[in-house]
């Protein structure tokens, strides 16, 4: 959507502000902060309304206030100097003192045929302006505020609902993050009753549209089989064997005669959408054509629970998604929408066939017949999963959000200790040591992902002109420069003067990109050529060289010989007299973000025990870390290899939130 504020264009898809040729790209909370200002454009709004509307509530002293609407002003000055777009009014607080017109609609389009014809007086015609104006303010959605609905310890997860507001959903405890009860909820009768299954072993649940029965992934013993629960029955039915399947979701079709699913054949594998029709238990793939296989694949999908529609969302590109549509019951194809972000959720109104989007705290929507992707509403806090319902004959979204945190702790190898080195209410990750008791990692401390250092205890972060991003970089021998990739082109940033210089282009679709032991030149893995290979980019004479031939994702020159993992297959590899040979059979594929080569020693991480070291010359294993509590495996070994810093996730609180949605057409 773009609004003409005054002389200035708003695009909150992109979030920027232009005016002529020049363009100002807001920060998250300057966006937020006039997202709600446009939407209460005619209002003069107080510090108590601002702190509702833009920090949801929470604590905010009134310097914080202050800066965030300068912040925002310091945008407009910059575009327009001496013209005052956000007034302050004594006593009462902030109004946006400009025109606000949504930019790009065919208003009056009618008026002027039956002006040209002649039909309409003056004053019929004034009338009937005034009117078609009422009637385009209204075009869109429109939403209410959030509505607690749960209330539980931890975070609820997983959430689908039925047509008429059963809502079934999994808690998770804070301590442990892990699943601890499935809990199905009348959200208009406010009761809620704890179903016989364990999530541990039961899990991807979705409710029937009819409220009647929850499809689910029953596994246990190294088993997987798709089962249906009869809720008032309480009786269980195995369907279909699903041993060859990983990362499951699940989709009812809207008669309930068929189920989708999400699923890929091991974490390098891209997904695939598939339908099994219940009567005949017979399974057909239904996405993703073989020429696309290199992408990551279909990995969101959400049925309509009362239209014969499929939707599922395709990774396109970095931060790119394409959202297919096509007829649930033909397989037909209806309409398919590019996205200039990524997704994490997507739900269907219930009756109509607008099609609802997430983008962490991004809420979108799709609407029938409509070619546009429109932003309803800015959230305070990322969206996990939404289903949409009805209730009380209102017609509603749940949603269900929590936001994770992540401190930094140091693992001493010798006395079996952990401190922690950083801890905010951040989600810290990517942790890398430098040899001056500096630390680099990735962080959203200001919303969005940048590359942050620690340097005396104090954070600093590393201006750069793009988001960062969950981005895996790597560091050179002497600690100057760090390299890493962007869209698959590799740029290389210098700490010292802290300037970014761009390597190569995204022509070569570079990923996992490290330095090579003359601490210049590049290895990087690339599936250019269709397969992923590893690549030697000489700076030098600016040329790449393929390295390997079976396959090759992250590498490592050690004493000029190559160590490297793959993307489809597990192990850590090596070549010798150019035939590979794999050196440490159980090593997941995984460790490409993590592995390290330090002194003759590989490290690596299993998931069952830990992190381990393995020795090049003896070639003997070691567990040198056990698995702490609430690990997650990102971590970064020191160089004198006395010590582990790693990433440990918080408990963590979240709730299920309803939004009333009213759609005009």
């Amino acid at each position: 959507m773009k609004y003409k504020l005054g002389k200035v264009i708003f695009d909150s898809q992109k979030h920027t502000l232009t005016c002529s040729s020049h363009v100002r790209e807001l920060d998250p909370k300057s966006y937020e902060l006039l997202i709600v200002f446009i939407n209460n454009h005619n209002d003069v709004l107080s510090r108590e309304q601002l702190i509702t509307l833009a920090w949801q509530g929470r604590v905010v002293s009134d310097s914080a206030i202050n800066k965030a609407v300068s912040k925002l002003r310091q945008h407009f000055e910059t575009l327009i100097p001496n013209i005052e777009v956000i007034s302050t009014k004594a006593k009462f607080g902030y109004v946006l003192s400009c025109p606000v017109e949504k930019v790009g609609y065919k208003k009056h389009k009618a008026i002027f045929s039956y002006t040209a014809l002649g039909l309409f007086s003056a004053t019929l015609l004034i009338v009937f302006i005034l009117h078609i104006m009422q009637l385009d303010q209204s075009t869109g959605t429109e939403v209410t505020y959030l509505e607690r609905v749960t209330a539980h310890n931890g975070i609820e997860i997983h959430i689908s609902a039925s047509r008429l507001g059963e809502l079934l959903y999994v808690t998770a405890e804070s301590a442990t993050n892990q699943p601890s009860q499935l809990i199905l909820r009348s959200t208009e009768k406010r009761q809620e009753s704890i179903l016989p299954l364990n999530p541990k072993y039961f899990h991807s649940t979705v409710i029937s549209p009819s409220g009647k029965t929850i499809a689910g992934v029953k596994k246990q013993n190294n088993g997987c089989i798709i089962t249906f629960y009869d809720i008032k029955q309480n009786r269980q039915v195995d369907t279909f064997d699903c041993v060859s399947m990983e990362d499951i979701k699940l989709t009812w079709q809207n008669n309930e005669e068929a189920i989708f699913i999400r699923a890929r054949k091991s974490n390098a594998a891209p997904f695939f959408v598939y339908r099994i029709m219940l009567a005949t238990k017979s399974i057909q793939q239904i996405s993703l054509p073989l020429k696309e296989a290199q992408l990551g694949g279909d990995f969101l999908l959400a049925a309509h629970p009362s239209k014969n529609l499929l939707a599922y969302a395709r990774y396109s590109g970095v931060n790119q998604t394409q959202v297919h549509i096509i007829n649930s019951i033909s397989l037909d194809k209806v309409a398919t929408y590019d996205i200039n972000h990524s997704l994490n959720a997507i739900t269907w109104h219930v009756a109509t066939e607008t099609l609802y989007l997430a983008n962490q705290k991004s809420l979108y929507e799709i609407q029938e017949h409509s070619a546009e992707v429109n932003l309803i509403t800015q959230l305070s806090y990322p969206v996990h999963s939404i289903s949409a319902s009805q209730v009380g004959g209102k017609d509603v979204l749940f949603l269900s959000q929590y936001h994770a945190s992540t401190q930094l702790q140091t693992f001493n190898i010798n006395t079996k200790a952990a401190t922690t080195v950083f801890a905010n209410a951040a989600l810290n990750r990517l942790p890398k040591k430098l040899k001056n008791n500096k630390t680099l990692f990735v962080s959203d401390i200001e919303q969005q992902h940048d590359l942050w250092m620690i340097d005396d205890g104090s954070p600093k972060r590393l201006i750069l002109p793009f988001e960062f991003g969950f981005t895996r970089y790597h560091i050179n021998h002497t600690e100057e420069y760090v390299v890493f990739e962007k869209a698959g082109a590799v740029y290389e940033y210098e700490l010292s003067s802290l300037t970014l210089n761009k390597v190569f282009d995204a022509t070569h679709k570079a990923y996992a990109v490290n330095y090579t032991n003359n601490n210049h030149d590049l290895l990087y893995g690339s599936n250019k050529t269709g397969q992923w290979q590893l690549w030697y980019f000489d700076r030098q004479l600016k040329q790449h060289k393929q390295l390997t031939q079976h396959g090759g994702y992250s590498g490592y020159l050690y004493k000029d010989k190559l160590y490297f993992t793959k993307r489809e297959h597990s192990g850590l590899w090596t070549l010798n007299k150019n035939k590979e040979v794999r050196m440490i059979e159980n090593f997941s594929n995984i460790n490409w973000l993590n592995w390290q080569i330090i002194n003759g020693s590989i490290y690596f991480y299993r998931k069952t025990s830990g992190i381990w070291s393995y020795d090049l010359k003896t070639t003997e294993e070691r567990l040198v870390m056990p698995t702490p509590h609430n690990f997650v495996h990102q971590y970064t070994v020191h160089a004198d290899q006395q010590s582990i810093t790693y990433v440990h996730i918080q408990p963590m609180q979240g709730d299920i939130q309803k939004l009333t949605i009213q759609a005009h057409h």
